[in-house]
């Protein structure tokens, strides 16, 4: 039996990841992760209950750079150190080594 290992990762309008969350256990769900992972500790927030026409507009645009977020994904799951099976002594380490693969991928583009 194998267990995944999940992390939240945010990526700037330049394609390099800007935050990367701690190690989640593969059963947790992603609105879990996004809760305690930090980053919304990182945002400012509006009291508006609406939507302005401005920020409708910068959400759609958001929404169609979704491919762009994939591909940073794909180029830190394309250099091989996370896809294979970890041996369970260095899943404790599992936090620095995608620090390290992030920073690759940054590196990459």
């Amino acid at each position: 039996m194998h267990n995944k290992i999940q992390f939240a990762i945010t990526i700037s309008p330049t394609c390099s990841v800007s935050f990367i969350s701690k190690a989640f256990g593969g059963r947790t769900s992603d609105k879990v992760i996004t809760l305690r992972s930090g980053f919304l500790d990182l945002r400012v927030y509006d009291d508006r209950s609406q939507l302005s026409a401005l920020k409708v507009e910068q959400s759609i645009r958001i929404a169609r750079v979704r491919i762009h977020i994939e591909r940073a994904i794909d180029i830190i799951k394309n250099l091989n150190i996370l896809c294979s099976t970890m041996n369970l002594r260095i899943v404790p380490h599992s936090n620095n080594i995608m620090t390290i693969c992030t920073a690759l991928s940054n590196i990459h583009l």
